[in-house]
């Protein structure tokens, strides 16, 4: 089986919760050529990969979700997975459902892609940066806080992009590092080297904390969604409290 699937759980419930009229109702609002077939609809909802990545998008898009929240990584085999897609972005040679994840990952001079959400139905990305000075603190876990548009949904989850880039490193080019998706009271974090981590929170108004590693260098930070939030953060991370990390 593939490191990387589609979260069939996830998709058949999103389609239960989205469309009243089930899978008919999702196959009246394709507008692709050619519509998807009930067989197709099924496949999916049992794991497998969509034939390219417009299909993908394209189901996210009539479920207004991230596309992100729609992969699963196997928990037995997630360093392989990992290793695959960064295998897949210096070959160029991506598994077309998943040939989209070429816009974010790697050195971009434009991050997120403005094209992937103007394209389709989100139109936008809600975008809130940070930045770390090196003589204020070092070498230390700045706390992130992120109060979610989809805080409250017990079925929808809301996904977070982490970037940052260094301003004499690079190009001062964009490096996405990983997400954190919200879903209920559940916040789990996947970093780009495979790192996984979650936790709940006690109350569903409580945001969701996140710790990113300030180092010796001045840096740039950006946390980019497709539903709206607010974020704040404490640089020294003060008031610790329970969240998930990415690994300095």
């Amino acid at each position: 089986m593939s490191a990387i699937t589609l979260n069939g759980t996830l998709l058949r419930r999103l389609i239960k919760v989205r469309f009243p009229g089930g899978v008919d109702e999702l196959q009246s609002l394709w507008n692709k050529d050619g519509g998807v077939h009930r067989t197709t609809v099924f496949r999916w909802t049992k794991g497998h990969l969509p034939q390219d990545s417009e299909d993908l998008l394209h189901i996210a898009e009539l479920l207004d979700i991230d596309p992100f929240a729609l992969l699963a990584f196997s928990s037995d085999d997630l360093d392989s997975a990992i290793d695959r897609l960064i295998e897949s972005f210096q070959r160029g040679r991506w598994k077309p459902a998943l040939s989209f994840l070429k816009d974010f990952f790697g050195r971009q001079r434009h991050w997120p892609p403005e094209s992937f959400a103007e394209r389709y139905a989100w139109k936008r990305w809600y975008i809130s940066e940070f930045s770390h000075d090196p003589h204020v603190s070092s070498n230390v876990y700045a706390l992130v806080r992120l109060l979610g548009q989809r805080q409250y949904d017990e079925h929808y989850p809301q996904l977070f992009h982490f970037a940052f880039r260094c301003p004499k490193r690079h190009g001062s080019r964009w490096l996405q590092y990983g997400f954190v998706s919200r879903l209920g009271s559940s916040v789990s974090l996947v970093h780009i080297d495979g790192h996984t981590h979650s936790y709940r929170v006690k109350s569903q108004a409580e945001p969701s904390c996140v710790e990113t590693f300030f180092g010796p260098e001045a840096a740039t930070f950006r946390v980019a969604s497709l539903h709206d939030f607010l974020l704040s953060f404490d640089p020294e991370n003060i008031n610790h409290r329970d969240a998930v990390r990415f690994r300095g």
